[in-house]
C-alpha cells in the first residue's frame, strides 16, 4: 500500500453532493526544499490534487477554507480516463492560516 504524507496550503476546492454522498476535490500547494549544486537553498512548489468522500469531505467543507494548511495522509491513485495522478485522503489535520501567524 502506498501511504503518502504531505503538508501544504489549500489553493482551490470543489464540493459536490449527489444523493447522500459528499465529495470534495482540493488542490494543495506543497513545497520541497533542497540545495542546488552550488549549495544555495532552492524551494520547488508543486500543486497536487486530492479528494475526500463522505464525512471527511463534509469536515473539510465546513472547517477549512482556501489558504488553510493541511497535514495529509493519502493514497496515490491514477484516473482511468486521463491517467492523471491524484491522492485519496485517508487522514488529515487542518491548520488554519491564522494559527500559523500566532505561532
Amino acid at each position: 500500500m502506498n501511504d503518502c504524507k504531505f503538508f501544504g496550503k489549500i489553493i482551490s476546492r470543489t464540493i459536490t453532493k449527489r444523493y447522500e454522498t459528499s465529495k470534495i476535490e482540493i488542490q494543495v500547494e506543497v513545497q520541497k526544499q533542497r540545495k542546488s549544486k552550488s549549495g544555495l537553498p532552492v524551494v520547488d512548489k508543486s500543486v497536487l490534487n486530492f479528494e475526500a468522500w463522505d464525512s471527511a469531505a463534509e469536515t473539510l467543507e465546513h472547517n477549512s477554507t482556501v489558504g488553510d494548511y493541511l497535514v495529509i495522509s493519502a493514497t496515490a491513485k491514477i484516473r482511468e480516463t486521463n491517467k492523471d495522478v491524484y491522492f485519496r485522503i485517508n487522514e488529515f489535520k487542518i491548520v488554519s492560516s491564522t494559527s500559523l501567524i500566532d505561532a
